[in-house]
């Protein structure tokens, strides 16, 4: 039995300019829980895919499909937008429930979508997470 991993994704998706046209680019990347080595040695495969449309929206997609890993923390942040909208979902693409993870947008334009202490249930398989692209003077 897996025992609980503390992966915390801390993730800059958004400080760049994009042009009018649709751009999606997939990553892959490797992640190594809690950022140390356990009783054994493994990394996870993780998809990341950032898009930009015409309308200047950027969506960002952290996901680690058909994961089996239990998380004790996440997070997502975004900087230089103007608005945010942002999802988690966990096990088979079930969407979390909205008490477990908390989407936040500062007066600095950060938007950042994270678990809430004490409430997520540390089943995560994907955030995601949507910006409208901000102002140069924003950024």
């Amino acid at each position: 039995m897996w025992r609980s991993l503390l992966l915390s994704l801390y993730i800059q998706c958004i400080s760049v300019f994009g042009s009018d046209d649709d751009d999606e680019k997939t990553y892959s990347f490797k992640v190594n829980p809690g950022g140390q080595l356990l009783h054994h040695e493994e990394t996870r495969d993780w998809l990341m895919k950032i898009s930009l449309n015409a309308k200047g929206e950027y969506s960002c997609t952290v996901e680690r499909p058909g994961s089996y890993l239990f998380f004790q923390s996440f997070e997502l942040k975004v900087t230089g937008a103007k608005s945010v909208e942002g999802y988690a979902f966990g096990q088979i693409s079930n969407p979390l429930n909205p008490d477990e993870y908390s989407l936040d947008f500062d007066s600095k334009n950060v938007g950042t979508i994270k678990q809430v202490d004490g409430k997520f249930k540390s089943q995560l398989q994907m955030v995601y997470i949507k910006a409208l692209q901000g102002t140069k003077e924003e950024l």
